[in-house]
């Protein structure tokens, strides 16, 4: 099978926009979603977020989400600014690649995010791809559909400039 090719600017910048991820924190609900009730904050679970591959060897990111608690209907929730979906196990953003490319075949995706040192078997790229979850806006970028998602993560790992 031919290996597939991938831009390198592209490479690079999906790369570097995942492995930048590492160690952030989301920790921002006011309320919570389901009935407007206080929360109180609970702890912080530190989640995978993406396997990327390195030389040579495979690296995990994972990001910390802090766990509230309402104490009006008792709910445990996630910080609002969390970047999974539910019943996931990798970051939103290539949830969203998966989605988005879900017209090609399972492999040819996770051999596209292989190219882009993203590591993700085909069974849970299939998995993602069949979700109930609409897609999000995406770019045609060298016939890869690249969604927004991942795009603005680069803002969260860029450091702030004073004017």
């Amino acid at each position: 099978m031919r290996p597939v090719i991938i831009h390198s600017m592209l490479k690079e910048l999906v790369y570097s926009t995942i492995a930048g991820m590492d160690g952030r924190v989301f920790s921002e609900l006011s309320r919570c979603p389901e009935c407007g009730g206080q929360v109180k904050a609970h702890d912080t679970r530190r989640k995978r977020f993406a396997t990327v591959i390195e030389v040579g060897a495979t690296r995990e990111i994972y990001v910390n989400v802090r766990c509230f608690y309402c104490q009006k209907c008792g709910k445990f929730l996630y910080a609002e600014d969390s970047p999974f979906y539910e019943g996931t196990r990798i970051g939103a953003p290539i949830v969203d690649f998966c989605i988005a490319n879900r017209h090609l075949p399972y492999h040819h995706v996770g051999k596209i995010l292989e190219a882009m040192r993203i590591r993700i078997d085909r069974g849970s790229v299939r998995n993602y791809a069949l979700m109930k979850i609409p897609p999000r806006p995406s770019l045609k970028i060298y016939n890869i559909e690249l969604p927004l998602s991942l795009v603005s993560l680069s803002e969260l790992i860029l450091p702030e400039h004073k004017s």
